[in-house]
């Protein structure tokens, strides 16, 4: 069973609140500050506090602080709704509030069809106050629940297959050619914009984009066709995954291979080559995409169509994997420290330390991690070297920081650009700025 966590959130609406007695209140349970409490301005519905939970999770039980004494203003009746957006939840509780002073919690609906679902939003909707016409207040809310998102993804998914969502990116409109991403709501006949597709990465706009989703890892998969930039027009193959929980796009494939006019490939690819007006399926439980036919787009024979088949598995990298890689090319770069000193000494290095981070079932690994010992004696490596400056010592570990920054998320790292280059941006936003002024 996973571990149960108090699971935090912020105040994200609430119906009216009286005088000083402000939702925020309900965070901290103060049971002898009469005033630590959030009270609704009137008694008329609908009264509602709505809570965002700093990440999706599985909400398991729902706890309310009381006041010191008994209070006219406790909730007598009241119910809880969840969902993962404001404007879709369904309700969790049926309950009430006994008038003291001793806190009470409550187990709240969290599977569905024997699988647990996830929540964003918390809604309590007081519904009567144990004193007649009296305005309603809380003071205090805890909730419990799993937050782990290895356990909540998979609930996360199950739960949207209630939402009946389109989702609908990119296309062409006339001559234009569009990347903007929305979603249309079956039930509500709402659309909500994701994102315009100008100030965030997403897959380049063209014609014939496939795409698939996997209603477990709640992920949506694109494979584009045919690109469009403002020099030219060229068929560049890129794969695409959209988080949809995480509103996040990532780009994990792409291909550019190139083949000169008329030429004939004599071995077979490894790789199905750029094209468009493919088609493109996928089995979400094996977690295979299957590729068939589409058009090369070769300007000597643009009528030319294939028809092979390929299949796409997608690994993602477990942590100890990531661990391992990172361990891997720390000890490449001691070992070319130690080699440009002592090479027997990296050797034993190289046969002990490194070896054990080379994955030998890998021939990409297993041939680099041979190369490295054949470079240690050849003629090129037994010219005397002079003792690496301190200089040089320091462009190596740098360029070393720079390859580990890569296993990390961008807002986890240092800027990629030369932050020198700002400074022309700045200066020229001030210039405007005393220009606007003037």
């Amino acid at each position: 069973m996973a571990e149960q966590n108090v699971l935090k959130y912020s105040i994200y609406q609430c119906s009216s609140h009286s005088a000083s007695f402000v939702p925020e209140n309900v965070l901290t349970d103060n049971p002898n500050d009469g005033t630590s409490r959030w009270s609704s301005e009137s008694n008329n519905p609908p009264q509602f506090l709505t809570l965002k939970l700093y990440s999706p999770s599985v909400v398991q039980t729902i706890s309310f602080g009381k006041y010191e004494k008994s209070h006219v203003c406790n909730m007598k009746k009241f119910k809880v709704y969840g969902g993962l957006s404001d404007d879709s939840m369904i309700e969790l509780l049926d309950g009430g509030l006994k008038n003291n002073n001793q806190s009470e919690s409550f187990n709240l609906k969290h599977t569905a069809g024997g699988n647990m679902f996830a929540c964003r939003f918390i809604k309590i909707v007081p519904i009567q106050s144990w004193g007649p016409s009296f305005n309603f207040s809380i003071w205090h809310v805890q909730l419990r629940g799993i937050d782990d998102w290895s356990i909540v993804r998979s609930c996360v998914s199950w739960f949207n297959y209630k939402k009946r969502l389109l989702y609908i990116f990119a296309g062409q409109r006339s001559k234009e050619y569009l990347s903007d991403f929305f979603t249309y709501n079956v039930d509500t006949d709402k659309i909500e914009i994701i994102c315009d597709g100008k100030d965030v990465e997403v897959p380049p706009a063209g014609f014939t984009q496939r795409a698939t989703i996997d209603p477990d890892l709640n992920e949506i998969h694109v494979l584009s066709g045919s690109n469009k930039d403002k020099r030219e027009e060229y068929v560049k193959n890129s794969f695409w995954v959209y988080d949809i929980s995480l509103n996040k796009w990532s780009c994990i494939y792409q291909s550019e291979i190139k083949t000169k006019e008329g030429s004939e490939q004599i071995d077979p690819p490894l790789e199905p080559c750029p094209r468009f007006a493919h088609q493109l399926v996928y089995d979400h439980i094996r977690k295979v995409h299957y590729l068939f036919g589409g058009n090369p787009g070769k300007s000597h024979s643009p009528k030319m169509r294939l028809d092979d088949f390929w299949s796409l598995h997608l690994y993602r990298p477990t942590k100890d994997m990531l661990v391992r890689q990172c361990r891997r090319i720390i000890r490449q770069h001691k070992f070319q420290e130690i080699a440009d000193k002592d090479p027997v000494a990296a050797l034993h290095y190289l046969q002990t330390e490194l070896a054990n981070t080379v994955d030998h079932s890998n021939h990409q690994e297993t041939k680099e991690f041979q190369l490295l010992a054949f470079n240690l004696f050849s003629e090129k490596e037994k010219e005397v070297k002079d003792e690496l400056s301190v200089d040089e010592t320091f462009k190596r570990r740098s360029q070393l920081f720079d390859q580990l920054t890569e296993f990390f998320p961008d807002d986890m790292t240092q800027p990629k650009n030369n932050l020198i280059d700002l400074i022309s941006l700045v200066l020229n936003f001030l210039i405007l700025m005393n220009h606007e002024i003037i």
